[in-house]
Formats: C-alpha cells, sequence, structure tokens
C-alpha cells in the first residue's frame, strides 16, 4: 500500500516537471504554447483572449462530471486507474489578480480551468482505464477568468474548447470474440443476451474472454481492450466491453494458466466454459443481468 502510494506521487511530480519545462521554453528560442500554470497563474494576461494551451485534461464521470485542465495527474499505479487531479499552486488577492505560490497548497477553484465542449472525438486518443478519461492535451478556445463556471459555479476559470488534440501516443491493443456459431450444444455469448429467458435455467457452454479484478469480480466479456504507449509496451490494466455477464465459482487454479496482472490485479483471458445459466442481478450493484454457475473451464489461449 505504501509502494503503490509513493509511485502515484512520483507520477504526478514528473507530469508537473514537463510541463514546467515546456513552459520555461516558452520564453526562449521554442516557442511552445503556454501551459495552463501560465492560464491559472497570470489569468490577466489571457482572460478574453481565444489561447492554445498545453495541460493534462481529466474527465470523471459523476455528478457533477469533471472536465478540467490540470498541470498534472496522479494515477494509482501503472493501470493509470484512479485518476486524481494535481492543481497548481496560486494565491489571489481581494482585488482577483492571481500570481504563483510556492506556499499555498492547489486549489479546485483557482488550480485548473474548467473545460467546456471537449471534443469527444479526441477522447479516444487519451487513456481511457474505465473509471476516467485522461492525457496530455493541447487545447484552443476562448479563455475566461470571471469566475462561477461548470455545473456547481465553483470554478474561476473556463475555456470554451473550439479544438483539441493529444500530445501523447497511444496505441490499443483489442481482443475480441467473433460473432459465429461455435458448433453442436454450444451458443455464443452473443445468443445467451439476446434471449436471456430461452437459455435462463438451461446448461450452457459458450466461449468469451474472462476477466476479474477486484472492482469486477468474475465475468465473461466480448471484448478486453489495452494500452501501450512507447514508454510501456508491455500494456496498462485490460479493459473489459462489448458483451458482458457474471461468472460464479471460476476455478482459482485456471487462473494461473491466464493473463496475470502485477500482484494480481487483474486476471484475464480467452476461456470456454460450462455451467448453468441464470437471469437477475449479478456482480457489484447488481450490473450483470446473466450470470454463469461455473461447472468446467477449458483455457483456448496461452497468456499473451
Amino acid at each position: 500500500m505504501i509502494r503503490r502510494a509513493y509511485r502515484a506521487r512520483w507520477f504526478g511530480i514528473i507530469l508537473i516537471a514537463l510541463l514546467l519545462t515546456a513552459c520555461a521554453e516558452s520564453v526562449g528560442l521554442i516557442n511552445t504554447p503556454p501551459t495552463v500554470n501560465d492560464l491559472v497563474q497570470r489569468p490577466q494576461e489571457f482572460a478574453g483572449k481565444e489561447v492554445t494551451a498545453q495541460g493534462f485534461y481529466l474527465w470523471k464521470p459523476g455528478d457533477p462530471a469533471t472536465s478540467l485542465l490540470l498541470p498534472g495527474v496522479s494515477t494509482a499505479d501503472r493501470s493509470n486507474q484512479d485518476a486524481q487531479p494535481i492543481f497548481a499552486s496560486v494565491q489571489c488577492g481581494s482585488d482577483g489578480q492571481c500570481q504563483p505560490s510556492t506556499t499555498a497548497v492547489g486549489e479546485a477553484s483557482t488550480g485548473s480551468v474548467w473545460l467546456e465542449n471537449f471534443p469527444a472525438e479526441v477522447t479516444g486518443d487519451l487513456h481511457r482505464p474505465g473509471d476516467a478519461v485522461w492525457g496530455a492535451v493541447e487545447v484552443t478556445g476562448l479563455f475566461e477568468a470571471s469566475g462561477g463556471y461548470g455545473p456547481d459555479g465553483s470554478y474561476k476559470y473556463r475555456l470554451q474548447v473550439s479544438e483539441a488534440r493529444s500530445l501523447q501516443q497511444i496505441e490499443r491493443e483489442v481482443f475480441a470474440v467473433e460473432n459465429k456459431p461455435l458448433g453442436d450444444g454450444k451458443a455464443t455469448i452473443f445468443d445467451i443476451t439476446a434471449d436471456p429467458a430461452k437459455f435462463n435455467g438451461q446448461k450452457v457452454t459458450t466461449q468469451g474472454y474472462y476477466f476479474w479484478s477486484p472492482a469486477t469480480s468474475g465475468s465473461l466479456v466480448e471484448k478486453i481492450e489495452r494500452e501501450k504507449t512507447p514508454d510501456d509496451s508491455v500494456g496498462g490494466m485490460p479493459t473489459p466491453g462489448g458483451v458482458i455477464m457474471g461468472l460464479d465459482g471460476f476455478p482459482p487454479d485456471k487462473s494461473a494458466e491466464l493473463n496475470l496482472g502485477p500482484n494480481n490485479t487483474y486476471v484475464w483471458g480467452l476461456i470456454e466454459v460450462t455451467g448453468t445459466l441464470q437471469t437477475g442481478d449479478f456482480g457489484p450493484d447488481g450490473r450483470y443481468k446473466q450470470q454463469i454457475t461455473v461447472e468446467s473451464v477449458q483455457v483456448l489461449e496461452q497468456p499473451k
């Protein structure tokens, strides 16, 4: 636990250092756009103007959702999950003028920029670990500093995005089962989820990707997606997608034949499973509407 927290803190510091370096270069011969640090520490210089700035975009689902431009993001580990915002350190006077601070702790209201209308198509080029979307970006738009921005009006700055691009190179690998017949006595997961009442209470044999993590419990899914970057050829934590159902009673010894995450943080791999199908509410928060109680499992692929 302590080791994981240390890595997360260090990762955030690295990200901030990269942006501060870019900021320093902007005053030299390299014409680098301003960073989010520049916007929030010298807002009077940019307010009411169309600007192009660099920083880290963070979107997190919720009510209200988070959509911010930040100096840095920290994550729980190399899985890129549990992304947390790191805010710029700013000190603002009673006259509304702000400046960098070496002592004040960064706050959401003054240490970040609320992003309005961030283009959805750009999120496909960013980290998408399942619980957030985040990554280094360059955004262009009208910068405003009148306050009262965001769903609850708590943000001092807003940028109405007209253009955005990712500053990272992220390759995605997708492993998926095909929607085609499996042979006599077998049903695809597409058949089962399309007409679950037909199979309810029946013994079924089907194929799919087994996926387990502490947050999901055991499941059978249509596809697995994972990220790779130039700095991480192994890939981050895989994300399940597509058709999905619960699996109860997966044999622990079979996990050793599949892809295992660091410290057993996840398990995944292609399997054929036989068991009894049930319909209802299963898994965390009742998210799975079908579940197979496992009788037997055959691993179909070696770990990747």
